[in-house]
């Protein structure tokens, strides 16, 4: 058996896009638990993952909506999947509470991020978010915590009026800038479309 680990991890997150070859919406669920949960059991890591999912299609379906507003619609709509679905998640042994609880935190992270005015108070607000259920100081929002580096890709993808540069933009948040630049990256992409340079 394989060894099964609570940490959570936001480089499990990009590969997540792949699951959007599966046509059938419901099906999500259901592939994001069996993939993340060969990783790890952590809800944040399950609850980000199956939010990029969902964001990533909505942007794809252009609601005329900014992409975090896109991303905020998304989460309520996930959210009410998710807590229609809980015996998919409770016949997988992970309580659904625990990933409801995650994507209600996220959804109400991302209501407060459409008021923010600038970057810096998107971080800052995403930092005390996430301190809420850490019991360190988290200063970066780039810190390796599928809480942080989701919301924070969002953010960073909504306020980059040029599509070129959220590769330079992202990277130069350091700290978990991998899978910090891949989901900007992916997110940006799905907003613009063939405007992404290759």
């Amino acid at each position: 058996e394989i060894n099964k680990y609570d940490h959570p991890c936001s480089r499990l997150l990009p590969p997540v896009s792949a699951l959007l070859f599966i046509k059938n919406e419901n099906d999500y669920l259901h592939s994001v638990l069996n993939y993340i949960s060969l990783f790890t059991r952590n809800s944040s890591t399950i609850a980000c993952s199956l939010l990029f999912l969902h964001i990533l299609k909505d942007i794809m379906e252009d609601r005329g909506q900014s992409i975090l507003e896109t991303a905020v619609y998304s989460s309520e709509k996930t959210i009410n999947h998710t807590n229609c679905n809980q015996n998919i998640i409770f016949n997988s042994g992970i309580n659904p509470d625990y990933i409801l609880s995650e994507m209600t935190s996220i959804h109400t992270l991302l209501q407060k991020l459409i008021k923010a005015p600038d970057l810096n108070t998107c971080e800052k607000t995403i930092c005390e978010s996430a301190e809420k259920k850490h019991p360190y100081k988290i200063t970066r929002a780039a810190i390796n915590l599928p809480e942080t580096i989701l919301p924070m890709s969002i953010a960073l993808s909504n306020i980059c009026s040029d599509p070129e540069k959220i590769f330079s933009m992202s990277m130069a948040e350091g700290g978990a800038c991998s899978p910090l630049t891949s989901l900007s990256a992916s997110i940006t992409a799905a907003f613009y479309g063939k405007n992404i340079p290759g």
